[in-house]
């Protein structure tokens, strides 16, 4: 949740504020039901935090935040 917090605080202050969506889901809690994507990566066992942008992957493991903000530029 750390990182979901970081990567969102620092989208906060892009001109990307209030262009985008975020959502935390906890693959262990969580029901991953309309997440396909996500039980794929985790079938395939890609390191979590699980980043996907517009439905796509995009991160696994620690999201670089630059990287982050100039994919969303590109959507």
């Amino acid at each position: 949740m750390e990182m979901y917090d970081e990567v969102n605080q620092f989208l906060r202050n892009t001109d990307m504020k209030d262009k985008y969506e975020m959502a935390f889901i906890d693959v262990i809690e969580d029901d991953l039901s309309g997440y396909e994507k996500v039980k794929e990566m985790l079938d395939k066992g890609y390191q979590l935090p699980l980043t996907l942008v517009a439905g796509r992957a995009a991160f696994a493991g620690k999201v670089d935040n630059e990287k982050l903000y100039q994919i969303l530029k590109r959507i």
